[in-house]
């Protein structure tokens, strides 16, 4: 792109998470899906409340997956905090292109005494054959 030009193509979509109680987890939980052929660019969670007793023997894991293999991941062994955004890590270390109708679930693991608060997942993602 030259000076000046945007990008059209970057996306984003959110997806809200209740509040987890302690040791409590998700699994599986599909939160996008592509509506047309892209590629995921990143993601982020952005927290609702202080989290609890996260620390290094009671860690908190947020993972995203495209068929059973993971492509971001954040985790966590200290609180978070409200109002701040965490980004979680892409696994590949690039963009990951995927057709439409291609899902991408979540996983939450806690630890025992781990407590995250409700979050909004918000992922970033390219949409193919738009123009800039």
């Amino acid at each position: 792109m030259g000076a000046g030009a945007s990008n059209f193509n970057l996306k984003t979509q959110s997806y809200s998470v209740e509040n987890l109680a302690a040791d409590a987890d998700i699994s599986g939980r599909a939160v996008f899906f592509f509506p047309q052929a892209g590629s995921f660019q990143s993601a982020h969670i952005f927290m609702a409340a202080n989290s609890a007793a996260i620390d290094a023997n009671n860690t908190a894991v947020v993972t995203l997956k495209i068929a059973n293999t993971a492509i971001a991941t954040l985790t966590r062994t200290a609180n978070t905090e409200l109002n701040t955004m965490y980004a979680l890590t892409n696994a590949t270390g690039a963009t990951v292109q995927r057709a439409a109708n291609t899902a991408i679930t979540m996983d939450v693991t806690q630890g025992t005494n781990a407590d995250l608060p409700a979050f909004e997942l918000v992922v970033v993602w390219n949409q193919d054959g738009l123009n800039t």
